[in-house]
């Protein structure tokens, strides 16, 4: 756990490439695939633009 926090194993890549590979593989059996992401997570959204997704709807959660 403690190596996900260095420096020079952050920015490889890795999170791309794994998510592109899955994506790759989801979209072998259904037409689409979607995410639900927290506006404040900006890393998770530079991956997920990085490999060609888009924003298409924005939404709030509400917790009761």
């Amino acid at each position: 756990a403690r190596e996900l926090l260095r420096r020079d194993v952050l920015r490889r890549g890795d999170a791309k490439r794994a998510m592109r590979d899955l994506c790759r593989l989801l979209l072998e059996q259904v037409p689409a695939v979607c995410l639900f992401v927290r506006p404040e997570n900006a890393a998770a959204i530079s991956v997920y633009e990085g490999i060609g997704m888009r924003r298409t709807i924005s939404y709030r959660s509400l917790i009761f």
